[in-house]
């Protein structure tokens, strides 16, 4: 957490705010990102790709909000891009279990966790941070 002016500010979701404006603006260039792993994970649900971008932004940008705000009910904004998370590590979790990259790459387990395992990382450290933010906010 980071102190500005009174107010505690989650570096783990600004690391996903960043992760997932990025994602939105790279589908905005090549929808072929959507081959990527974490990405894919959430295109098997989200569709179409257009949409998708669309998601992922508005997930990012609730969360900014989110993060500005101090009423305590506001840390729902937060949860859109938790979801979005866990879904991205349920993808990861899947290709180091079928030892497969979305796009059909074949690799070893080890192969595969190594270049994946930011996601699962990432979305355990946002639960966390957003466990810590509800409970400062309660203060």
């Amino acid at each position: 957490m980071i102190k500005m002016k009174d107010h505690y500010i989650s570096i783990m979701v600004l690391y996903a705010v960043a992760l997932h404006l990025s994602w939105s603006i790279i589908l905005l260039f090549d929808y072929a990102a959507i081959n990527a792993t974490a990405v894919n994970a959430l295109a098997r649900y989200i569709q179409p790709p257009g949409f998708l971008l669309c998601v992922i932004a508005a997930a990012a940008i609730a969360a900014l909000i989110g993060l500005a705000t101090r009423a305590p009910w506001i840390i729902l904004l937060l949860l859109p891009q938790q979801v979005l998370l866990m879904m991205s590590a349920s993808g990861a979790i899947e290709a180091i279990w079928l030892s497969q990259f979305a796009d059909g790459v074949i690799r070893s387990r080890a192969f595969i966790a190594a270049d994946q395992l930011y996601s699962v990382l990432a979305a355990i450290g946002h639960t966390a941070a957003i466990t810590i933010h509800a409970l400062r906010l309660d203060r």
